[in-house]
């Protein structure tokens, strides 16, 4: 009887699981960051150009199969990234400590490009 090993490849975290939840706003740690219009370009940028390097030329709605290693050293740079935008630094700081911190900062980052990608006549909804 043979038994099979997984592999570092099957441990890879599924699109599924870093696709925010359909409302950006209702992201756990939304209500933790300024509104979109108090965050100027200078802020938003870094944590794009992050995002697309963790995502790569993947199109919304897209499954990705995302490199654990690149996923794991870029949490860091994008909680970074989002921690000018927090409205308290302690609770934010907090909210990225701990266990499960990575996955959440994975959605809320998802989350927030979701809303960075909007044109303003989705605001009228």
């Amino acid at each position: 009887m043979t038994t099979s090993r997984k592999t570092p490849q099957d441990r890879k975290p599924k699109a599924e699981n870093i696709v925010p939840t359909k409302r950006p706003q209702d992201t756990p740690g939304f209500e933790l960051l300024k509104p979109i219009d108090e965050v100027p370009v200078w802020d938003q940028a870094p944590l794009l150009h992050l995002v697309n390097q963790l995502m790569g030329d993947a199109k919304a709605g897209e499954e990705v199969e995302l490199d654990e290693s690149m996923a794991l050293l870029l949490m860091g740079d994008i909680a970074k990234a989002m921690l000018p935008w927090s409205t308290d630094q302690a609770a934010f700081t907090k909210f990225c400590s701990g266990k499960g911190a990575i996955q959440r900062v994975m959605e809320l980052a998802m989350a927030w490009t979701a809303v960075l990608g909007e044109d303003e006549s989705s605001d009228a909804s």
